[in-house]
């Protein structure tokens, strides 16, 4: 999804900047200009995107938590405890 905003950007300041005025058969003068709606589009995709990512972590916590209430264990890897140490022996 934000791939789609940074492409509405990208193509949207190639466009304004390509063409310069021009003038028409009537000698009116015409510049080329975007919708404005191609510059608004793209920043609410982008705020969409960020929204949905910053919904999608808060889930990942929250699915981390709840299961490791559920195991009993955290999830973080922990060195496993060695109770049984032989010593070496001398030859």
């Amino acid at each position: 999804m934000s791939i789609v905003a940074v492409i509405l950007f990208i193509v949207g300041a190639k466009l304004s900047g390509e063409k310069g005025v021009e003038i028409d058969v009537n000698d009116v003068f015409y510049c080329y200009t975007l919708r404005p709606g191609v510059f608004g589009a793209a920043g609410i995709i982008g705020l969409v995107s960020v929204l949905l990512g910053l919904v999608y972590y808060f889930l990942y916590l929250l699915a981390r938590s709840q299961a490791a209430e559920k195991s009993g264990v955290d999830l973080e890897l922990e060195k496993p405890r060695v109770t049984d140490v032989k010593k070496p022996t001398k030859l």
